[in-house]
């Protein structure tokens, strides 16, 4: 069974982080805890989980529960989508309930 500190280096190392430091730099921790995240599934803030999820492009769930990869593009979206002013996001949210899947096909081809 995959730990969470073996989920990490995994994704650490396909994601092109050679070093522990490369990743921990982004995150904002330590060599010395990232080996401990590792190796001993030290624990870590919900802040560095945060800064996992963004550097490794999985989503928080995934880091702590493991399962399937969820498409980062559909989180990136729902980044979007938050961040805009509820007039757009409304107006956003009309267009796409008016396209119909042929149509929303063609678009993204």
């Amino acid at each position: 069974m995959e730990t969470i500190g073996k989920r990490i280096k995994r994704l650490r190392m396909d994601r092109g982080f050679k070093r522990q430091s490369d990743l921990g730099d982004i995150v904002g921790i330590s060599q010395a805890t990232m080996s401990g995240i590792e190796s001993k599934d030290q624990e870590f803030s919900g802040r560095d989980l945060m800064s996992f999820s963004r550097a490794l492009l999985v989503s928080p769930e995934y880091i702590i529960f493991g399962g399937e990869e969820e498409d980062m593009g559909v989180i990136e979206i729902m980044q979007i989508y938050k961040s805009l002013p509820l007039l757009e996001r409304e107006m956003l949210l009309k267009m796409a309930r008016g396209l119909k899947p042929d149509q929303a096909n063609r678009m993204i081809a």
